[in-house]
């Protein structure tokens, strides 16, 4: 037979070791208290004490929050911890977000919790704001942003770590999470579309497109297509020019990219850009290119 089950019914026992001033006692009540409580949620999970009774454990903020401030404790990281959930459970989220801080690896993202979940999500939202806003960040905070990051990749999430790249202006994870992924083409052309839909800061998202171009050049079969676009939203025709110029005088293949970038350029540039870069490509080259030549002439019948 299965040995029985024994419920706790209170958490008083626990928090009165907490008063004790043995360090060792203080400590066996933090780990009890972030240990199994005997109950079991909806979804069939084992229930920790503070989850339990944090209502109890409420009256004791004071002491874990003590514990945690002196710097002889040794368990001080799983007293930031306790009380941490606990502030969570008190829906006072931002204080719940400090002391999870403050218990540094106790604290682990990998945890499938709504504590944990929302922790990291007000983690985000204020690492984000900080960025943006210029303020001094706590390395804790970018630490376990950072972890997330990782986790992400690990998980194989990279249109989740790319949205919070581009909302925390965090050029490295942008790039990783292109570079990373199984379907470099296709998280580029993601990419492009939701840096032109959702970011709305026009001088980092010029910042971004030029990245794109980095990565398409990078690529093994470059994407000029997607580059040129790219290039005309930045109102670089010198470069536009660069790319037909060194298309034109490639292989056959080279040359028709040349006549199809050239035929969506007087799609989708406007007149002035066409120009100059008619203008750029005449610099380098004094008999202008037979590209750009079929550019002008498509440009005389439709007039």
């Amino acid at each position: 037979m299965a040995a029985p089950v024994c419920l706790m019914t209170s958490a008083r026992g626990i928090l009165a070791l907490l008063d004790d001033n043995a360090p060792e006692l203080q400590s066996y009540a933090l780990r009890k208290l972030n240990g199994a409580s005997g109950y079991m949620d909806v979804g069939n999970r084992a229930m920790l004490v503070v989850e339990s009774f944090w209502h109890e454990i409420d009256d004791h903020l004071p002491r874990l929050e003590t514990l945690y401030e002196d710097t002889n404790f040794p368990d001080r990281k799983l007293a930031s911890l306790v009380a941490s959930k606990v502030h969570f459970y008190l829906s006072s989220y931002d204080l719940a977000m400090t002391y999870a801080l403050g218990a540094e690896d106790l604290f682990d993202i990998t945890e499938k919790s709504s504590y944990v979940q929302k922790i990291v999500d007000t983690c985000i939202d204020t690492y984000v704001s900080q960025r943006v806003s210029g303020d001094k960040i706590d390395s804790r905070m970018e630490g376990i942003v950072d972890r997330m990051f990782q986790k992400c990749f690990e998980d194989k999430q990279f249109k989740q770590a790319m949205g919070i790249a581009i909302e925390a202006r965090r050029m490295d994870i942008f790039i990783n999470s292109i570079e990373k992924a199984d379907n470099r083409e296709e998280m580029l052309s993601y990419a492009f579309r939701v840096v032109m839909n959702f970011q709305q800061n026009r001088n980092f998202r010029g910042e971004l497109l030029r990245s794109l171009i980095d990565l398409y050049k990078k690529a093994s079969k470059p994407d000029y297509v997607q580059m040129v676009q790219n290039l005309i939203f930045l109102d670089d025709p010198e470069v536009v020019a660069n790319i037909l110029e060194s298309l034109s005088q490639g292989s056959t293949e080279d040359v028709l990219m040349a006549y199809q970038i050239a035929f969506d350029l007087y799609e989708s540039a406007t007149q002035q850009f066409v120009n100059k870069v008619l203008n750029a490509v005449r610099k380098t080259a004094p008999i202008p290119s037979a590209v750009m030549k079929e550019v002008e002439a498509k440009k005389n019948r439709k007039r």
